[in-house]
């Protein structure tokens, strides 16, 4: 079931869907390299359960928003089947240099995973945190 709901300032698009035997995934990233990028944009999105990319954050135009070490996702926790992978895909651009990657994370029931990448003008650690649905 897809339904779209519009105000003044913007549209949700609300999805329902069932997903069988399923985790949940709190995911980070963090900027590891020093010295650390001054400015960068970026588009950080996930494909979970239901198949379809979700983003955690896209900057357009403007820069990536980072407290001390963190990126700040605009959202930050998603559902994932068992029996599929969690994809997080990055696509970071500053100047004239675009770089993408992506990350695959097999669900566990709990404990901590992480990946490093190197997306040209920095390191990168993506960090995802599970755990059961009570």
């Amino acid at each position: 079931m897809t339904q779209s709901y519009t105000s003044r300032l913007s549209t949700l698009d609300f999805k329902l869907g069932h997903t069988a035997c399923s985790v949940q995934a709190t995911i980070s990233v963090q900027v590891i390299s020093v010295p650390r990028p001054d400015g960068f944009h970026g588009r950080f999105a996930a494909v979970a359960g239901l198949d379809e990319e979700f983003v955690l954050l896209d900057s357009e135009d403007e820069n990536v928003p980072i407290s001390g070490d963190e990126i700040r996702l605009s959202r930050c926790v998603a559902t994932v089947e068992f029996s599929k992978m969690l994809e997080i895909s990055v696509k970071a651009w500053q100047g004239g240099r675009v770089f993408r990657c992506g990350m695959h994370f097999a669900p566990q029931e709990m404990g901590t995973d992480f990946q490093t990448t190197d997306i040209g003008f920095c390191r990168i650690k993506v960090t995802v945190y599970w755990s059961l649905f009570p």
